[in-house]
């Protein structure tokens, strides 16, 4: 089979790391011969023929070139882990940007034979953009990469990883990380991102992102947060980061916002931040309860390997590509 992809970025950009190039080997092995471009330079639609399944992963284009692309794939598969219709910032998108990028969304969902969704809070908004043929395929990390590794700090490390646009949800709850320094003097917080985080009076250690260098950084948290606001963009974000602290056997406490919700269960897998536990509250039980933070860190590794890996996932992939 040849599988050809128009992807949102390439290894460096997680969406399409995670979402398809992770999966390289397993294709490999699998006899699927495997190219990707950009999709947002694309015009090289002749080429698409010789495919016998055509991705476009995540990325949104006006209706003539979705139109061009649906002309010249045998088979055109949507795959999306994001909600991008919706701003990722704090401020809503204005109507007419928010209907331009619906219009996209329509312009690729009804055409496409297939639209593969991360979650079921994706699903619902393809079925809305009026999508005929809907799977959902939750997000998988390649376990060669995730995994548990042995601790050396002595210390008890609380941390967080995540992109530089994502740090506004950690800056958020500085007062609460604040009271946690204040409280507990001896735990150590550390950041790993591609931005040095901006939390004044806070001591932690910061981890530079490093292209693959983000599993053996998680690998060094003891407990990782999972901050997320109540708003339209983050209900739609694809646990990763849940799924990444899982693989490593780390112990999570987050606020279980739409999909994450989907695979976070209160005192089994994680310790859930809501109206009844402040973070405080979560982050304290869990330097205080050592029995409690590896029965939540066990349970959350048990479940990436069972649900979450790309072996695990791959034979269902291929199944939803060649149809």
């Amino acid at each position: 089979m040849k599988l050809f992809a128009l992807t949102n970025g390439d290894v460096s950009c997680a969406s399409t790391l995670y979402r398809l190039l992770q999966f390289r080997p397993l294709m490999e092995r699998g006899g699927v011969a495997f190219e990707y471009a950009r999709a947002a330079d694309f015009t090289d639609f002749e080429r698409l023929r010789e495919a016998d399944v055509v991705v476009i992963q995540k990325f949104l284009l006006p209706p003539d070139r979705v139109e061009s692309i649906r002309a010249h794939s045998r088979r055109l598969v949507y795959d999306i882990d994001d909600t991008i219709w919706h701003s990722p910032g704090s401020q809503p998108h204005g109507w007419l940007t928010r209907q331009g990028k619906l219009q996209q969304l329509r312009a690729v969902a009804r055409v496409a034979d297939l639209c593969i969704a991360a979650n079921h809070v994706i699903a619902r908004d393809l079925e809305e953009a009026g999508a005929g043929h809907i799977r959902v395929l939750p997000m998988a990390l390649d376990p060669a990469e995730w995994h548990r590794r042995e601790r050396t700090d002595e210390a008890l490390v609380i941390g967080w990883t995540g992109s530089p646009g994502n740090l506004r949800y950690l800056r958020a709850i500085l007062p609460d990380l604040l009271e946690i320094q204040s409280r507990w003097p001896e735990v150590r917080f550390r950041f790993h991102s591609g931005q040095y985080p901006e939390l004044p009076g806070l001591e932690f250690d910061y981890l530079p992102f490093i292209q693959a260098g983000e599993p053996l950084a998680v690998s060094q948290f003891d407990i990782g947060l999972l901050p997320l606001p109540e708003e339209p963009f983050a209900r739609g974000k694809s646990p990763i980061k849940t799924l990444q602290y899982f693989s490593c056997g780390v112990a999570v406490t987050g606020i279980p916002v739409g999909a994450t919700g989907e695979i976070m269960v209160d005192e089994v897998n994680s310790l859930y931040v809501d109206a009844g536990r402040d973070w405080i509250t979560a982050v304290g039980a869990l330097i205080e309860n050592e029995i409690l933070r590896k029965e939540i860190a066990t349970t959350g590794l048990a479940q990436f390997t069972r649900h979450h890996t790309t072996d695990h996932l791959w034979p269902r992939l291929l199944e939803l590509l060649t149809g």
